[in-house]
């Protein structure tokens, strides 16, 4: 388990998407590159094995978390990244709180997340990887969440929640295949 504090004051900003506008991409000029993990504690980093041949990854990506929170509601950003030549770039990301995909959430209750993405081809050359951020925000991008349960356009009090990710049964899922063939 790897327990992280989500300050909503103090939000996530994901370098490629504060500095050029959504999703990692750098408008018509491609995608931009992303920070170095560990950059905040509040962003947790997990590393694929680099692929050994070329690889496709065509269609969308999932990803299940199981987490905790101590709040009644709070919120989970799963970003993936493919790592060329030791820079990140991003291919997709989604985003999901804890009452919207659960209803009602009891606090330190250990629950399973789904995510998924929009599709992406994506080409893996040798030596590639992939990287997953998860994270409770992603500020420019999506709504700061208080990490209070209700309407958070009405919460007037946002308070600093413990978020834990159980990494030995979160997973990410996506389908590959050789074009050559």
């Amino acid at each position: 388990a790897m327990t992280y504090a989500y300050d909503p004051s103090d939000p996530a900003v994901f370098q490629a998407s504060d500095e050029n506008g959504g999703n990692g991409t750098n408008g018509y000029n491609g995608l931009a590159a992303e920070a170095e993990p560990g950059s905040r504690q509040d962003i947790l980093t997990f590393l694929s094995a680099p692929v050994e041949e070329e690889t496709y990854i065509k269609g969308t990506l999932s990803a299940q978390l199981e987490v905790s929170s101590d709040c009644e509601d709070t919120c989970f950003l799963v970003r993936i990244y493919v790592v060329k030549d030791g820079v990140a770039y991003n291919l997709r990301e989604d985003i999901t709180s804890l009452s919207y995909q659960l209803g009602d959430y009891t606090p330190g209750e250990q629950v399973t997340l789904e995510f998924e993405t929009g599709p992406v081809v994506c080409k893996l050359n040798p030596g590639d990887y992939l990287r997953v951020d998860v994270s409770s925000s992603a500020a420019g991008m999506y709504s700061i969440h208080t990490n209070v349960a209700g309407n958070q356009w009405e919460i007037s009090q946002p308070v600093v929640a413990q978020n834990t990710v159980y990494t030995g049964s979160s997973f990410i899922r996506y389908c590959t295949e050789n074009l050559d063939a």
